[in-house]
């Protein structure tokens, strides 16, 4: 459902004693609590009440949420 990425470089870093590595990794998430389009189709063959379900399932997820943000 959510998009998600890692990225990772290595450079090759001189020290006095020969070489060594440094690694840098990018982690992306995309928090969205909705499939793509494509993957409700998808999912809708699978189940056609799964919509709704996953409706409801978000508006509470974006409920709960706010709630949290409020305290």
């Amino acid at each position: 459902m959510a998009k998600q990425s890692i990225k990772q470089r290595e450079t090759q870093v001189p020290t006095g004693k020969g070489v060594g590595k440094q690694i840098e990794q990018t982690f992306t998430v995309e928090d969205v609590s909705l499939p793509s389009p494509q993957e409700l189709e998808a999912y809708k063959q699978i189940n056609p009440q799964i919509i709704d379900f996953l409706l409801s399932t978000s508006t509470k997820e974006q409920e709960h949420r706010h709630q949290l943000d409020e305290e």
